[in-house]
């Protein structure tokens, strides 16, 4: 059996919900972490049986 639609999308209204308007953010920088992203980065996974898996990433 498919389950019933109980919410009508309205494709028509192309506007942007108030909760995902991020015009008025303050503190926001764009390209911050840019040059620290580009040096590279390590990623630690923590194992459950205790192992821990090292990825080194570099751009």
């Amino acid at each position: 059996m498919k389950k019933e639609i109980s919410k009508q999308v309205d494709i028509d209204n192309d506007e942007m919900r108030p909760e995902y308007d991020f015009k008025n953010m303050v503190g926001g920088a764009r390209g911050k972490y840019y040059k620290a992203y580009r040096a590279g980065h390590t990623v630690k996974i923590h194992k459950t049986e205790g192992t821990t898996l090292v990825h080194h990433f570099k751009q």
